[in-house]
């Protein structure tokens, strides 16, 4: 092969490479371009409501001053964050698929099919789309505006954060209470019952036994982040008895006051456990519920 047709053939290599990162770098930006889907800023400190009307599920996540519940249920905070954030961040890329009415059943994002997200601030109407199916080679989802035939296909977070189940947007967080803040924590095992109490610098067990500092200070350490596993399903709510309830854990602060009241029933594969001051039922590792009501032996001084 000669020189000159080597040059040749490196020319309109150079080309088509060049051809390819620039057709890929449109792909990516499109966001910023005439044809993409261009979300306003969305914030938990703007918007106080977003409805997510689905098949399986449908949630209506609403902020009352600085906390957001999910169906009623205490929210994840950093999860609700996480999404409204994901709507205008780096991760999101988007690109014009369609125009015509006729591709919306296909994609899924007609009113037959579609999934509905709505987001609201003060009752006014922020953004209103329809999500569809998954894009191709399951990449993203198909997105249009309520009203409008134009379909776009968005990646990134905001396209997966919109399809996480109810539980994901749940506040799975029992307890967060420092060990120095307790005075008493009182624990029943069936009949078997105890208290741990404060003294001084050290701490007794009932009857005046003393208890293993060190075992007493990993034992407190477990409700400083003490978070469920998951929560009942529909099914499940009606067999579930805290009255009277198989085990409880009450931890009061140093003035008496009750800073936790857990009651648990135990299932096949774990306990199911509620706090006095919530309705909300979590779910809890056999584990986890074995470390948060320990028998009383396992703490005594030895």
């Amino acid at each position: 092969m000669s020189p000159t047709l080597l040059k040749r053939l490196a020319v309109v290599l150079a080309i088509l490479i060049a051809t390819w990162f620039l057709l890929r770098n449109v792909r990516q930006t499109g966001a910023d371009g005439a044809e993409a889907l261009v979300l306003p800023a969305l914030s938990p400190a703007t918007v106080d409501q977003m409805v997510l009307v689905r098949a399986l599920d449908s949630l209506d996540l609403v902020r009352s001053g600085t906390e957001w519940t999910v169906n009623g249920n205490p929210a994840s905070q950093p999860a609700i964050g996480a999404f409204l954030a994901a709507a205008t961040d780096s991760t999101f890329i988007s690109e014009l698929v369609a125009q015509s009415e006729a591709s919306h059943q296909r994609m899924g994002v007609d009113s037959a099919t579609g999934h509905r997200l709505t987001f609201r601030s003060g009752g006014a109407t922020l953004l209103d789309l329809w999500q569809g199916n998954r894009g191709p080679e399951l990449d993203g989802f198909y997105f249009r505006r309520v009203g409008d035939p134009k379909v776009y296909l968005v990646r990134g977070q905001f396209a997966e954060l919109s399809g996480q189940p109810a539980d994901e947007w749940r506040d799975r967080q029992l307890a967060r209470i420092t060990p120095a803040t307790l005075g008493a924590v009182q624990v029943a095992r069936g009949k078997a019952t105890y208290q741990l109490s404060r003294t001084g610098k050290g701490w007794t067990l009932s009857g005046g036994r003393a208890a293993d500092s060190t075992k007493v200070a990993r034992y407190l350490a477990l409700f400083g982040d003490l978070r469920a596993a998951g929560f009942p399903g529909a099914t499940d709510l009606p067999g579930i008895r805290f009255d009277p309830a198989e085990r409880t854990v009450t931890l009061t602060d140093t003035a008496g006051q009750t800073l936790l009241a857990l009651r648990l029933d135990s299932t096949e594969t774990g306990y199911w456990a509620q706090t006095r001051a919530s309705p909300a039922v979590y779910r809890l590792e056999t584990r986890v519920t074995e470390s948060i009501t320990p028998a009383e032996s396992t703490l005594v001084a030895r």
